[in-house]
């Protein structure tokens, strides 16, 4: 976090940056206790500010520590995500009040009402992207409230005309949904066999990033922080093949009951997941009703594409080389069923193409895994939805060869043979 980013400690009224204040890695907030008051609470409430020269150096370097370490865990208990969305609403709350000259703050239920008249017709926002600005306005009280024990402080969001008006505003102007739509099981097939030019190399990595997006049930950006390590050997026969490192994220296997070979993704940029709860995606070697050969795929792209060693799998491969980024995905899917199309003389459904984007295929494939009659848990665990969950749910989770096996065989009675 930038050093000009500035937060004021409501006790010493010093303004800190997100370092020296002790809460780095947490997006910016309206008012807080700055590590040093919290750590004057072990000095009898004796202020920091100057240092008192009978504390000794090493003992409140120690806490000091402590201290910032406190206030970073509890800094994570929204998903950054929710931080930066949350950020963003209080930034468009200012920019409002700015607009009338009002202060912001206290905020009163009419100018709470105001805010989301201007968005709403103004800035022509949906519904829900209002509400998610007055949760941004709410966290604020609740902060106040709760972490800085103003328990006096009155939560205007709370005001019965203010709840009456997110009511209405739910009711009557939300905009249609433009959620990614799930495929069926045959027009996938028909993209992974016509949508993408594989005599190429964007094809051969439009073509897996795709089969990543689908079967594994990744979400794009999931997808795009997958870093591969890898040699290129050859085998007996003297041709190229790929030798994963162990710390890869992609890597293929061999699931030993089955007998077959299987990707596994290790994805720790994600919904619900991080580097210490590292989420596995399992995507089978072969799945029949797409005819998708995903190790093959996965070998021939390394092969012939060659992606940076240590890099990202699914950095976008160009002329000169390869792209600073991954490239539009949700563009890259729509030619594909355009092409598709074309090539295999099916008319085109013009919605499904304007709906087609990277959620399409982690959705397709939670609803074949429905139609197939598996359960609500072994759809979440494959996904890595979060479900809640009773005390036993925590003592089991679906097995690899579980998930395999159901992706492995998805779409049987749905199978077409172009």
């Amino acid at each position: 976090m930038e050093h000009s980013t500035l937060n004021v400690c409501v006790r010493c009224e010093q303004s800190w940056c997100a370092s020296c204040g002790g809460v780095v890695g947490l997006v910016p907030i309206p008012a807080f206790i700055c590590c040093h008051c919290l750590l004057a609470d072990y000095d009898n409430g004796e202020t920091l500010l100057p240092l008192p020269k009978a504390a000794s150096y090493e003992r409140l370097a120690s806490l000091l520590g402590l201290v910032r370490g406190r206030m970073l865990l509890l800094s994570q208990h929204k998903r950054r995500t929710t931080h930066t969305s949350y950020a963003s609403g209080r930034a468009d709350l200012m920019s409002f009040a700015k607009l009338l000259s009002l202060n912001p703050l206290p905020l009163t239920p009419a100018l709470i009402m105001d805010w989301g008249v201007h968005d709403l017709v103004g800035k022509n926002l949906d519904s829900s992207t209002v509400k998610l600005r007055f949760n941004a306005a709410y966290d604020i009280y609740d902060y106040a409230r709760t972490r800085l024990g103003l328990r006096a402080l009155a939560n205007p969001l709370r005001d019965p005309e203010v709840i009456m008006f997110t009511r209405i505003t739910d009711a009557n102007y939300k905009k249609r949904s433009r959620a990614r739509c799930s495929v069926p099981i045959h027009t996938v097939a028909m993209m992974l066999r016509y949508g993408w030019d594989v005599t190429r190399a964007v094809g051969l990595w439009g073509r897996l990033r795709w089969t990543f997006l689908n079967l594994g049930m990744l979400r794009v950006g999931g997808a795009n922080a997958l870093v591969v390590d890898y040699e290129i050997s050859t085998d007996a026969s003297g041709n190229p093949c790929v030798v994963f490192n162990p710390e890869s994220d992609v890597k293929t296997l061999l699931d030993d009951i089955s007998g077959e070979m299987f990707v596994d993704c290790a994805i720790d940029k994600d919904k619900n997941v991080g580097s210490w709860n590292r989420r596995h995606a399992y995507i089978p070697g072969y799945v029949p009703g797409l005819d998708a050969h995903t190790v093959l795929w996965l070998h021939e792209y390394i092969i012939h594409v060659r992606p940076p060693a240590g890099g990202p799998l699914f950095v976008k491969p160009t002329k000169k080389g390869f792209a600073a980024k991954a490239g539009n995905a949700s563009n890259d899917i729509k030619a594909a069923y355009k092409r598709a199309c074309t090539l295999s003389s099916v008319p085109m459904d013009l919605e499904m193409h304007a709906a087609l984007g990277t959620h399409s295929g982690r959705k397709s494939l939670a609803q074949w895994l429905w139609d197939d009659g598996h359960c609500r848990r072994i759809i979440a665990d494959a996904g890595g939805w979060f479900l809640k969950r009773d005390a036993v749910d925590m003592y089991f989770k679906t097995a690899r060869h579980i998930i395999l096996a159901a992706v492995r065989n998805v779409g049987k009675i749905f199978r077409v043979v172009y």
